[in-house]
């Protein structure tokens, strides 16, 4: 009974946030929900500059406000807001290589960079979720492949929170955002 509940859920939630376009604006990749007519920031191009680590999530785009960073796409498919890292890191687009797991104990000729990134949340936004959102910590790993298929370079994404302090919706609990009940 709780299963189909949960089901009759996601999908009157999936109904309301489903993006049926994207626009890229900048830096920023943005999904446009049918239902409120809304635009939610998807994922953030960095460009490789040190100095341009913190992000800013705008208040509104194309006259809408955002209410949601991250959202779902389609039909119900989760769409996570994420940086994408620059060409020159040669992390393939696609499927095969999107999110690796690193462990220390196992690597050995590896190179290893870690890049944080200050995501600045105003005070409109009422949901946020990053790929960090499907895992248990605040970072993200991006694994490149040498010739032979062994991952030769890691790269860690880790994201610091700072939250307007008029958000009445989000807080940050533990390193993650979290929604204030």
């Amino acid at each position: 009974m709780m299963k189909e509940i949960s089901m009759i859920f996601f999908l009157i939630l999936s109904l309301f946030t489903s993006a049926y376009e994207t626009v890229e604006d900048g830096q920023f990749l943005y999904g446009h929900s049918r239902i409120p007519n809304a635009y939610f920031p998807i994922s953030y191009t960095w460009d490789g500059n040190a100095e341009h680590m913190d992000i800013y999530i705008p208040e509104e785009y194309n006259g809408k406000r955002i209410a949601s960073v991250g959202g779902v796409y389609g039909r119900g498919v989760p769409a996570p807001f994420s940086i994408v890292l620059p060409e020159e890191y040669d992390i393939p687009n696609d499927d095969d290589c999107a999110f690796v797991t690193y462990d220390e104990n196992l690597v050995t000729d590896t190179e290893y960079a870690a890049y944080t990134f200050t995501i600045h949340i105003g005070p409109h936004v009422k949901e946020y979720e990053d790929e960090t959102s499907f895992s248990d910590g605040s970072a993200t790993f991006f694994g490149r492949e040498d010739e032979t298929g062994q991952q030769d370079v890691y790269y860690k994404v880790e994201y610091i929170y700072d939250i307007s302090e008029s958000n009445p919706y989000l807080t940050v609990v533990d390193g993650k955002v979290c929604e204030i009940k």
